[in-house]
């Protein structure tokens, strides 16, 4: 028996391979994807070379439209290896750079021998799983440099050369000794906040951007624009005073009958209800000048720290007994020396630098410590840096 068959559908029949999608090209093959491959990898293994990821790319955009994201399982169609004459193998793949015959064929112009150069030490990029939000850790400000070395290879960090020595904040933040023979210092003290019985605001901790209520001490005054440190007493260091540590800023933001009102714009360490107030005048060194060397004998003590703690670490505030009629200043810098001085077998624990400077003593804070067990009340340090 004789089957007929429709003129249209064996018409389509043997169209059917010409029109399909899954015809293989001269050279391809397929590829199914592992854990942990990437394009590259796959270019590199199957084409010979990772910078051919584009063709692979390019032959599965239907099923892939991530590059960097492919799954185990996938089935990747693999195209022939490029001929001499491939727009791929024409120029560095990522940068751009003519080489080849396309290079020939474009026009001179003045800079074909960088192009030149660059064709001859070609760029390879690198492979790293992508990211699209991903930060260094060198992002912003700061600079890195590679560095190697016998003893402490690694990358070392290092800041624009036009910061500055010291920070407002950081002189802001500063705690000092108030001698016992003076009263307290202040122009005002926080009351509450402001509309606390309408809100029923039951903390006492002021958070940035509070409005709080400022009672002026007798014969005080301020004007809106004021920048004042508010500060809590700490613990007293035997013969030289209390500690007084700031616990933030405020800024008069308007005059009231009773006094003023202040708004919290920077916080140190616990800023609350009750503390005082008094004039913030911590000014700003210029940008560019930092401590030189300095060949200058000044040697003094450690008093005490802000805090009592076993082990101190850099940022952590101590008291040295040399001050402004010693010829310190801020910005200055102090080393922690112990061993013997005559022989000449002193050895560093610590280096400290000046934040703030009284009459007779220094606020320091500690930079770096060598030896942190060595770090106490009564340590010697010895003038290293002076500021221009």
């Amino acid at each position: 028996m004789i089957t007929r068959i429709a003129p249209a559908l064996l018409l389509a029949f043997i169209l059917a391979p010409v029109s399909s999608g899954s015809a293989q090209e001269p050279g391809e093959r397929t590829h199914t994807v592992r854990a942990g491959e990437t394009l590259s990898g796959i270019a590199s293994a199957q084409l010979g070379s990772a910078e051919l990821w584009q063709r692979i790319w390019e032959a599965n955009r239907p099923s892939v439209s991530n590059p960097h994201l492919i799954h185990p399982g996938l089935r990747l169609r693999i195209p022939g290896a490029p001929g001499a004459g491939d727009a791929a193998t024409a120029r560095v793949t990522g940068f751009g750079l003519p080489g080849g015959e396309t290079a020939a064929a474009s026009p001179a112009g003045p800079d074909d021998e960088r192009r030149a150069l660059l064709r001859s030490r070609p760029f390879t990029a690198l492979e790293a799983p992508p990211s699209g939000d991903a930060r260094t850790v060198f992002h912003g400000s700061m600079r890195a440099s590679a560095s190697r070395s016998d003893d402490r290879p690694g990358v070392l960090i290092s800041l624009p050369e036009d910061r500055t020595a010291l920070s407002v904040s950081a002189m802001q933040a500063a705690a000092w000794i108030h001698p016992p023979a003076r009263e307290e210092p202040g122009v005002a003290r926080i009351r509450g906040f402001v509309g606390d019985r309408q809100l029923r605001v039951e903390r006492t901790t002021v958070q940035m951007y509070d409005e709080v209520e400022l009672v002026l001490e007798e014969g005080a005054s301020v004007v809106v624009g004021d920048l004042l440190v508010a500060y809590f007493p700490l613990e007293r260091i035997r013969d030289w005073g209390r500690v007084m540590a700031p616990s933030g800023l405020i800024r008069v933001v308007r005059l009231t009958d009773g006094g003023a009102v202040g708004q919290a714009v920077n916080a140190f360490d616990r800023l609350a209800l009750g503390h005082m107030l008094f004039p913030c005048d911590a000014a700003a060194l210029p940008k560019g000048i930092h401590a030189e060397a300095t060949d200058r004998e000044l040697r003094g003590t450690l008093v005490g720290f802000r805090e009592r703690k076993e082990i101190y670490l850099p940022g952590d505030q101590a008291f040295l007994d040399l001050g402004r009629e010693h010829g310190v200043g801020v910005g200055d810098e102090f080393v922690g020396v112990v061993g013997n001085r005559e022989e000449w077998d002193e050895r560093i624990v610590g280096r400290f630098q000046v934040i703030r400077v009284d009459e007779t003593h220094a606020t320091v804070r500690l930079r770096s410590a060598e030896s942190p067990s060595a770090i106490r009340a009564g340590l010697e340090l010895s003038l290293s840096h002076t500021m221009p």
